[in-house]
C-alpha cells in the first residue's frame, strides 16, 4: 500500500469526476482470494486497475483515489483484496477529469497494447456493460515507468489530459 505518502493537495479537487488508473506493483507471485472470483494466482509484475469516479463525495475522483491509497478499509471491490495483499504497492495513480464514464474505453485501449495481458477474467468488470474482459491488466515485461507511459498514452489517445500522482 502507500498509506500516508500522498498529500491531500496532490489529489484531484474534491468535486472532480472522471477516470483513473492505479499502477500497482506485485513483488511476489501469490494466490489471492478475490471475492466471488475465488482464488486467483497473481504473477509478479506491474498491474493497472482502471476505474471511474462519477459520483459525489467519496464517489468522486478525490474520494475514490484516497480510498484506494488508504490501508484501513473494508473489502468492497475486487481491487480491495489485491491492494490488501502483502508485497503489493500502488506506485502511482493516473487520472483525468471527464464528464462521462470512460473506464471501459481506457481498459480497451490498454488491452490493445501488446505488452498487456488479462491476469483474471472479469476482475473489476463484473458490472461492465461493454464486454470488458477485465479492468485489471498485467504488464509482465515492463517496469513501473514504462507502464506509466503506456497508461498516459492511452489517456491521450482518448483525448484526455492525464495527471500522474506518484505514491
Amino acid at each position: 500500500m502507500c498509506e500516508g505518502r500522498v498529500s491531500d493537495e496532490q489529489l484531484p479537487r474534491h468535486r472532480a469526476r472522471g477516470v483513473y488508473a492505479l499502477v500497482i506493483q506485485m513483488a511476489r507471485a501469490q494466490l489471492l482470494s478475490v471475492g466471488r472470483l475465488g482464488p486467483q494466482l497473481m504473477p509478479v509484475g506491474v498491474y493497472v486497475y482502471v476505474g471511474s469516479a462519477m459520483g459525489a463525495s467519496s464517489q468522486n475522483l478525490h474520494g475514490r483515489i484516497q480510498r484506494h491509497l488508504s490501508g484501513a478499509k473494508r473489502t468492497h471491490w475486487h481491487i480491495d483484496a489485491i491492494l490488501a495483499a502483502p508485497n503489493v504497492a500502488v506506485r502511482s495513480v493516473v487520472y483525468a477529469e471527464a464528464s462521462r464514464r470512460l473506464e471501459c474505453q481506457l481498459a480497451h485501449k490498454l488491452l490493445s497494447n501488446p505488452s498487456s495481458t488479462v491476469p483474471v477474467q472479469g476482475l473489476g468488470a463484473s458490472d461492465c456493460r461493454e464486454g470488458c474482459r477485465s479492468h485489471l491488466l498485467l504488464f509482465p515485461q515492463l517496469h513501473v515507468e514504462g507502464v506509466e507511459q503506456a497508461v498516459s498514452a492511452a489517456f491521450k489517445a482518448l483525448e484526455l489530459s492525464p495527471t500522474i500522482i506518484r505514491a
